[in-house]
């Protein structure tokens, strides 16, 4: 196993290296062949080659000749597939990366066809960090590199990174937007300046069940992972689970974000009236200021705390709440978190 990291380390310390447009060369080349129409289209014609994941298919068809020119007949007289086929044609182009990915063991080499989008969705977000003047961008940088090749981590802190870049243009430019904390203790995410007050900001994803994510098959997995519901119980806990990351006598608020619709919307208002408001939660939700929630597909809900005296300032709710329309535009997905 530590064999296998060490040879993992050793590609993606090389597609840091890489030239920026080589990087994105590559990853077109990728995005095409693994496109989520392609994939669920083409996989069939290729039986041989296992299609219950769509990374382990193009690792398989990277590394087989032959499924590569049964492809090309299959669909060389199909104008939609014009842009696949001549991917295929070019393999050559991209024998550098292509042998360091087919030299790795076949779990690895699925991690390192997603750590091309990785990296190259490192450099276009990091870069956008610091044009809009964000803070501390270096520590969210070496933090998110150790994110590489697992997937759903990776797919955390790059969104906690685009919510960064939007919340920054929205915010006055006048007034300074952090990553936060800068050492190893645990806090929030963001620390935002704002008329001489501190608002700290706790960012979080959900995340589809992973043993019902597990048990899907790759079709359901791609089509129908939108349609798996949280409910209120996860969604009161994972607020919970934050309160102890708040910044005691300042201004907290927990972000919560859905790339998934379901009935969230629907829960979040359920747990506003039932916990949040609650008096009863008085004493345990004395350090939160607010709760902003939001999908993918529809407009976010904020909760205010009215029992506190650190309250979220009014004249943030709409940037932060426009902000979730920015992010969405901001940047593209890596391939992988489109999967």
């Amino acid at each position: 196993m530590k064999e296998n990291e060490i040879e993992f380390g050793r590609f993606r310390k090389a597609i840091k290296n890489m030239a920026f447009d080589e990087l994105q060369s590559v990853h077109e080349f990728f995005n095409t062949l693994l496109g989520y129409r392609n994939y669920t289209e083409i996989h069939t014609l290729l039986p041989d080659i296992p299609s219950d994941n769509p990374g382990i298919w193009l690792s398989e068809l990277l590394f087989r000749t032959n499924s590569q020119q049964l492809l090309i007949e299959h669909l060389k007289n199909l104008e939609e597939y014009a842009d696949f086929v001549s991917n295929l044609k070019r393999l050559n182009l991209y024998q550098n990366i292509l042998t360091k990915i087919c030299s790795l063991p076949p779990t690895l080499s699925v991690k390192a066809i997603f750590a091309v989008g990785h990296e190259l969705g490192i450099r276009k977000l990091t870069d956008k960090l610091k044009s809009v003047g964000v803070q501390n961008v270096t520590a969210f940088e070496k933090n998110i590199r150790s994110t590489i090749g697992d997937d759903l981590e990776f797919g955390d802190m790059f969104l906690e990174g685009m919510f960064a870049s939007s919340i920054s243009i929205e915010v006055t430019l006048n007034e300074s937007f952090a990553f936060y904390p800068t050492g190893k203790r645990k806090g929030p995410d963001y620390r935002v300046k704002l008329n001489g007050n501190h608002i700290f900001v706790e960012f979080t994803r959900f995340r589809v069940d992973e043993e019902l994510r597990k048990n899907l098959t790759a079709n359901e997995n791609l089509a129908h992972l939108s349609k798996i519901p949280y409910g209120y119980e996860q969604i009161w806990s994972r607020i919970r689970s934050k309160l102890d990351q708040l910044v005691e006598n300042e201004i907290n608020l927990v972000v919560l974000y859905s790339t998934h619709d379901a009935r969230g919307q629907h829960d979040f208002r359920h747990v506003a009236r039932n916990y949040l408001d609650d008096e009863n939660n008085e004493q345990l939700l004395k350090n939160l200021s607010g709760v902003l929630f939001a999908e993918s597909g529809c407009a976010p809900e904020m909760w205010i705390n009215h029992r506190t005296d650190k309250k979220f300032p009014e004249e943030l709710i709409e940037p932060f709440r426009t902000a979730f329309l920015d992010m969405k535009y901001s940047l593209h997905l890596p391939i992988s978190l489109h999967l």
